[in-house]
């Protein structure tokens, strides 16, 4: 049977109270981590070649972008991905060493977004 009023069918059952810890699962078994290191490690060993392919597209569309650049906009309609995708291969690019930031040019939303051009071999940062 309902009440009338909507609220009172939200109410905390008679028996709860209020400080007491809701039953929760625990992320350890027994004070070990749930996930071995070695998944972890077979883990990060197969994303490996995944995110070599994403990186050497990212320079192949940055040298043929040229002094020009790309955004990470262009990059990801470039490569094919969402811009969350992109972000974290562009940062890992410019801490390699392998791309910079020079100057900001509007994405297709209006907002300014830094360019990133690759850096060549013989070229100082």
């Amino acid at each position: 049977m309902r009440s009338e009023h909507p609220q009172d069918d939200c109410r905390r059952p008679s028996n709860h109270t209020p400080n007491a810890p809701a039953h929760q699962q625990t992320l350890f078994a027994g004070g070990e981590q749930a996930v071995s290191p070695e998944t972890r490690a077979a883990a990060y060993a197969e994303s490996q070649p995944k995110l070599t392919r994403r990186l050497t597209a990212a320079m192949d569309a940055l040298r043929a972008a040229g002094p020009r650049g790309r955004t990470r906009h262009e990059l990801a309609a470039d490569l094919g991905l969402s811009l969350q995708s992109v972000c974290p291969i562009a940062l890992r690019l410019r801490r390699e060493g392998l791309a910079r930031e020079s100057g900001r040019r509007p994405t297709p939303s209006g907002s300014m977004a830094a360019v990133l051009v690759a850096i060549d071999q013989g070229e100082d940062q």
